[in-house]
């Protein structure tokens, strides 16, 4: 009985060796994991911050040729109004002159047909 308890024993002892073996790999194997997990979650962490750095830099450079461009019609917009109002004051000098000489043609005609001086027309 003494041989049977004996082997018995080392059979345990073996035992417990291969439990601790099965053990020491599941957990190396669980530690293996966290750290792909850990990576993985970092290279989205970056990955992402990467997007958003991006994404604000697009935004941002949107928002400088829409100013651009805001500017560029205002600008646009300032020099056609100044173009029209010039148009207009020319126009309007045209319009004087040519109400001046007829005008001046009524006053000849009428100073004519009195009888008056048609030189006080000017």
């Amino acid at each position: 009985m003494l041989v049977s308890k004996n082997k018995m024993i080392m059979l345990l002892v073996a035992a417990l060796f291969a439990a601790t073996a099965c053990t020491e790999k599941q957990e190396e194997q669980v530690e293996e994991a966290k750290q792909e997990m850990s990576a993985t979650a970092n290279d989205v962490a970056d990955s992402t911050a990467d997007m958003a750095s991006d994404a604000k830099a697009a935004a941002a450079d949107m928002y400088e040729d829409s100013k651009d461009s805001a500017n560029e019609m205002l600008d646009d917009a300032k020099e056609s109004a100044n173009d029209m109002l010039e148009d207009s004051k020319a126009k309007a000098d045209e319009l004087t002159e040519a109400t001046a000489a007829k005008a001046k043609e009524a006053c000849i005609k009428a100073k004519k047909a009195t009888g008056g001086d048609p030189a006080d027309c000017e």
